[in-house]
């Protein structure tokens, strides 16, 4: 499996514009920054500027390599992600450009501009969800990507089954989100259904395993 020439150009091009943004703000910004807000957004957490200014385009760079190269390299079942490796390629293509966006916004909060936090949060996670949605959909088994608790990875009708339902009530947190955007408040609710769905896939996986273990899809 190779990644396309298309997506490491993209990648490339995301990382030159966060180091082009963080070269431009540097200067401009406070000695101590603002990294960090409550689900009520108010700022909760700060850290020096250089940290604050470079942890963008390090993470980025860091998310990019370790999604691109390693797991593919590390992956055992390489056979199963080759089955949805196109998506596999775009998902993640999409998912570092919107994982950008707070980076972004957090520079422009410490330059003076009155953003609201927790909309950027609904604007980033609206659209996140909704491609990790499509990703888990079409995955196949295997050791990085979806959802992987011991009844998944041992029996491909479980696997597909849990991914099935998780999908499409990722795509309902996707919703969720973005009514967040128009109304903050609703981001705690949205959060709080986050954590009820990461519990209830997994339980739901192990119910699904106890009736009926072994089925191929």
């Amino acid at each position: 499996m190779k990644v396309s020439r298309r997506i490491w150009l993209a990648v490339l091009g995301l990382e030159a514009a966060l180091l082009a943004l963080a070269l431009w703000a540097y200067p401009r910004l406070p000695e101590t920054m603002v990294t960090h807000w409550g689900l009520q957004g108010k700022p909760d957490g700060w850290m020096p500027r250089f940290w604050g200014v470079v942890w963008g385009p390090a993470l980025t760079a860091l998310l990019a390599l370790v999604y691109y190269v390693a797991i593919p390299w590390l992956e055992p079942w390489r056979e199963n992600l080759g089955r949805f490796w196109d998506l596999y390629q775009k998902a993640g293509l999409v998912m570092l450009y919107l994982l950008a966006l707070p980076y972004a916004a957090t520079l422009l909060w410490n330059l003076g501009y009155p953003v609201d936090i927790r909309r950027v949060v609904g604007v980033t996670l609206a659209p996140l969800f909704w491609v990790l949605a499509s990703l888990l959909a079409q995955a196949r088994p295997n050791w990085f990507v979806g959802i992987r608790t011991p009844w998944t990875l041992s029996s491909p009708w479980v696997w597909h089954r849990t991914h099935v339902v998780a999908a499409r009530w990722m795509r309902v947190l996707a919703l969720g989100y973005l009514l967040a955007v128009l109304w903050p408040p609703l981001l705690m609710v949205a959060v709080g259904l986050t954590l009820v769905w990461a519990v209830g896939v997994t339980v739901y996986s192990f119910l699904l395993y106890r009736r009926r273990a072994g089925e191929p899809v």
